[in-house]
């Protein structure tokens, strides 16, 4: 349906502190409130209580913040999804550039007959190597990467793209599927992020620590799966086990991280 800013605004209009409800999991030690109702199904505890008044008030007499306003049109959406006629250009992939920057190749499936594209971008680089040290910060990177590339990726996922983001076997991947009118526009929009603005050091400890968990909890896994990656390590060089990035992570400090950040898509 067509973008209507007077639309958007009348449905915001009902969100206000006293239709709201909220929902707090937490536990009843911590809240210090006592649970006096329980799920049908499952048994689960819970209690219903009104919103205090105070809170109400508080929240009816706050200042608009700036940066929330009505959302501009999705520059995302695609509006002509007219079927591009086969180029007969066969069944294999096609080289359609080749520079000191990359290759790029084209593969036409035109049995489906849907006006989407699915690009496969893979960059290299000297930082990105099979080694624990390596993994981890490129790991660190991708977090940082999706967390600078939301509002992007929320509008891209609301037009019908969908977007991976990963770093493996010594490079960084970055999969869109979607509509093909849009396509060049996500991409350059998405590529343009990845050298910019490094993480504050806040943002930094909220990456480790969560690599750190992941890790962590891996080493509780069943001992067969643990001992498939440690197989898989010794055959393939890039195969990394948890616990090798978890001794890793403890030795990268945010000033290793921004060397990397600086390094990572330097041209050698």
């Amino acid at each position: 349906r067509d973008y209507n800013p007077k639309k958007i605004h009348s449905v915001a209009s009902f969100l206000t502190p006293e239709r709201c409800a909220i929902y707090c999991l937490a536990d009843p030690l911590v809240t210090t409130v006592s649970t006096d109702k329980k799920e049908r199904w499952l048994g689960a505890e819970y209690t219903i209580q009104p919103v205090p008044p105070l809170w109400i008030d508080h929240w009816s007499r706050a200042e608009l913040h700036p940066d929330i306003r009505i959302a501009e049109p999705n520059p995302f959406v695609a509006h002509q999804l007219e079927i591009t006629a086969d180029p007969h250009l066969g069944d294999f992939p096609v080289l359609i550039a080749q520079n000191d920057l990359g290759t790029a190749y084209y593969a036409r499936c035109p049995e489906y007959q849907t006006p989407e594209i699915s690009a496969k971008i893979h960059i290299s680089s000297p930082e990105l190597a099979a080694n624990a040290r390596s993994q981890v910060l490129s790991a660190l990177y991708c977090d940082h990467l999706t967390d600078l590339l939301h509002p992007v990726l929320s509008a891209a996922g609301q037009a019908g793209f969908q977007i991976e983001i990963g770093a493996d076997k010594g490079k960084l991947h970055i999969k869109v599927d979607g509509f093909h009118p849009k396509m060049s526009l996500l991409l350059q929009t998405i590529l343009k992020k990845l050298p910019l603005h490094p993480p504050t050091a806040e943002q930094f400890a909220i990456y480790t620590a969560r690599w750190e968990k992941e890790y962590s909890n891996a080493q509780k896994e069943l001992a067969c799966k643990q001992a498939k990656q440690l197989a898989d390590s010794i055959i393939h060089l890039d195969r990394i086990t948890p616990i090798e990035k978890g001794k890793a992570l403890k030795t990268i400090q945010f000033d290793d991280f921004l060397n990397f950040h600086k390094k990572l898509f330097e041209l050698s």
